[in-house]
């Protein structure tokens, strides 16, 4: 019987590929009816995280939607779904910075959000709200004990049948169409799949495991054959591990140029660890004094406004700017600070055009701006000036210089 098995990461999924069992990642998937059985697994850890700071979302959420077209297109194969145990739900990744790490600030046990689970992660990949409740147990299903840490609710599941129950009297097995079944059993191995399976009866009655001496009895070009077999898995997982490094670094690159087309809160948490990153300093940092980004040498301040739109620049904009500029040097001045104040204002257009289609900044309001002594630096030059520094063609000081010798519109770096 042929099974495919469907995980984040084939190399760290504890079902192993095997005479009878494909494992692919959910980007490469294979067509369900292609075989008997496909298992989606959700039972792994590094699935349960969101980049945002939001637990209504994972970063594999687009994963979900596909798998569940592909459900709903399924006309003959079996589908076991391995619903997560209690995870930790690691959300609000921060890149590091000057005495900041780079990682997941929040972190919730599934347990403690279980209405974001059952709505906004499972309901769209199940298209059922399950009725989960948490209690860790022990199933008996096949020929083994399965440990699990969710369960239904009976009293809540009348539309669900009934394929197991935990010693607590949970329901860890059951449909949830003709032929798509879930549990929330833990499956630590291929040979727990298999029990489990029979035990579900996935797999026909009559199947028997063939001893193990028969695979050293030699046949034909067997050796051989297997051997290329091993060395086509080696050559699979190696690829599979530089399209996961390669899909890592593009999802990167993408969440950087965004700041094309985002806005608010957004846009503003973008910029700043990408000036936090060119600056080399930590990029947490609260708008406490008007301002959404500040910059401290001994001599000045370097306050950052942060504004995008669908639209182009306006005035207010450059004079919010100002505004803030000043609110700086009252506060330095009541300080009997020597430090002069200098305003930046990344601004991102027309966020909903490509680059190529924005209108110029009006020059009225870059005249303004060169009055007030403001520097308006594009979210494109922005993105420019990030990409010279990560390629080491760009130091804090020389950026500092740049917007020093500034007034008005900042050109993009002749550098790349």
């Amino acid at each position: 019987m042929s099974t495919q098995v469907l995980c984040l990461n084939p190399r760290d999924c504890p079902i192993k590929a095997t005479d009878e069992i494909v494992v692919m990642p959910f980007d490469r998937a294979q067509a369900f009816d292609m075989f008997d059985l496909v298992v989606v697994n959700l039972q792994q850890k590094d699935l349960w995280r969101c980049s945002r700071d939001n637990r209504q979302s994972i970063d594999s959420m687009a994963h979900f939607d596909t798998l569940a077209s592909m459900i709903g297109d399924s006309k003959s194969s079996e589908v076991l779904i391995l619903l997560p145990q209690n995870y930790t739900f690691n959300y609000d990744y921060r890149g590091g910075g000057y005495n900041s790490r780079a990682g997941y600030y929040k972190h919730t046990p599934l347990k403690d959000m279980l209405e974001a689970l059952r709505h906004a992660l499972l309901l769209p990949l199940l298209h059922e709200d399950l009725p989960l409740a948490f209690g860790c147990s022990v199933t008996k299903c096949g020929s083994r004990e399965f440990s699990s840490d969710f369960h239904l609710m009976k009293e809540a599941s009348s539309g669900f049948e009934e394929f197991a129950e935990s010693k607590a009297g949970g329901i860890t097995c059951f449909s949830i169409s003709e032929r798509v079944t879930a549990t929330t059993l833990l499956v630590e191995d291929s040979a727990a799949l298999i029990d489990l399976c029979q035990g579900l009866k996935l797999l026909p009655a009559e199947r028997r495991s063939f001893p193990s001496w028969l695979e050293e009895v030699p046949f034909l070009d067997e050796k051989s054959l297997r051997k290329r077999r091993q060395t086509i898995l080696d050559e699979m997982t190696q690829l599979e591990n530089e399209k996961g490094e390669i899909d890592t670094r593009l999802s990167e690159y993408r969440e950087k140029k965004a700041v094309l087309c985002t806005k608010d809160f957004d846009l503003e948490h973008r910029v700043r660890e990408m000036l936090a990153k060119i600056l080399d300093v930590s990029s947490d940092f609260e708008d406490a004094r008007e301002e959404d980004f500040r910059y401290e040498t001994d001599d000045c301040v370097y306050v950052f406004e942060i504004k995008g739109s669908v639209k182009g620049l306006k005035r207010e904009q450059v004079s919010k700017t100002e505004d803030h500029v000043q609110i700086c040097a009252d506060k330095l001045e009541e300080m009997c600070s020597s430090q002069r104040v200098k305003g930046i204002l990344i601004f991102s257009s027309q966020i909903e055009v490509p680059p190529s289609e924005k209108d110029s900044y009006p020059q009225k309001q870059l005249e303004i701006a060169a009055r007030y002594g403001v520097a308006v630096m594009s979210a494109e030059t922005l993105l420019r000036y990030y990409e010279a520094s990560e390629r080491g063609n760009l130091g804090p000081d020389d950026f500092i210089e740049i917007l020093d010798s500034s007034s008005g519109f900042v050109e993009p770096p002749s550098f790349s």
